[in-house]
């Protein structure tokens, strides 16, 4: 998946993509409370201080709840669906994307998982539920976290010694 939804970069953009109700609705959920925030007014000082480094648990909140948008913005621009088509002979099942159901791996990486908390939070998003049965996300990868933010260098380096790069990622992507 691309990472150009970076949650200091673009914060004020996935709330604009996805609003202030669907990232309200995540913080909830994992905080298990219905504290109203003013995420508009948060959401534009992250953009505005891209070097913020949250302290208290609500800006952490804040950070899992963009991140977990994120990738789920992310994972479905690349994930397919099935929809059922009516036909002369009844209904018709169709693939319309990719079906990424037996995708083994999803690494995270980005400030969010080197700097963040609950990564497993993050990445929920970009897993099958049975709440949306007709996506075709991945349905049991094993997740793992890129918490030193080497992947960047990683890439860089497979070009000219992919051994190498590869049993570097190995050892320091942590799996959940």
């Amino acid at each position: 998946m691309e990472g150009d939804l970076g949650i200091r970069y673009n914060a004020v953009t996935i709330l604009d993509m996805l609003g202030e109700a669907k990232i309200q609705r995540t913080i909830c959920d994992m905080h298990n409370s219905g504290a109203e925030l003013c995420l508009a007014e948060r959401i534009s000082r992250l953009t505005a201080d891209i070097g913020f480094l949250p302290t208290r648990d609500l800006d952490f909140l804040v950070d899992i709840a963009l991140a977990h948008c994120a990738v789920e913005v992310a994972v479905n621009r690349h994930a397919g669906v099935i929809t059922e088509i009516p036909t002369f002979h009844g209904i018709a099942r169709m693939q319309f994307g990719k079906d990424l159901t037996g995708i083994k791996t999803v690494i995270g990486t980005g400030g969010i998982f080197a700097d963040g908390r609950s990564p497993g939070k993050v990445l929920e998003a970009a897993l099958f539920s049975e709440t949306n049965p007709t996506s075709l996300k991945p349905k049991r990868p094993e997740l793992y976290i890129d918490e030193k933010y080497i992947l960047f260098g990683i890439g860089r380096l497979s070009e000219f010694a992919a051994t190498k790069a590869l049993r570097i990622a190995k050892k320091y992507l942590r799996r959940l």
